[in-house]
């Protein structure tokens, strides 16, 4: 997927669309119910403006095995994801989120040595 769009991950599809990703990759998790979690669109509109990283969306009502993987319960939820093949996250950040908040976690966590396109 090119960048600047949003994947929409779940259990099945996780590893390969995030883990494995050539880029990194930051992943929201939420739920319908979340008002306080980065909504679907507001994802969008954010991944719009960073070329250098991928955006995810994973519905925590609908997946459990990913949150369960990375032994957590609370949402909302970002976790940055290096990708090529990482399994763990660079970063994680619990509770909401503006936009300004997120530019500045990706930022602060993506380490130099990932390129930038």
């Amino acid at each position: 997927m090119p960048n600047g769009h949003l994947l929409q991950v779940n259990d099945d599809s996780f590893d390969k669309l995030v883990v494995n990703s050539d880029l990194p990759v930051l992943v929201a998790f939420g739920a319908p119910f979340c008002d306080t979690c980065i909504s679907v669109d507001r994802l969008q509109d954010i991944a719009k403006d960073r070329l250098d990283v991928l955006f995810a969306y994973m519905d925590v009502e609908a997946n459990s095995g990913t949150p369960r993987k990375y032994q957590f319960h609370g949402i909302p939820r970002v976790m940055l994801f290096a990708g090529k093949g990482a399994s763990e996250p660079l970063a994680v950040e619990i509770g909401e989120m503006k936009w300004g908040d997120i530019a500045a976690f990706i930022d602060a966590n993506l380490p130099a040595t990932i390129p930038s396109p």
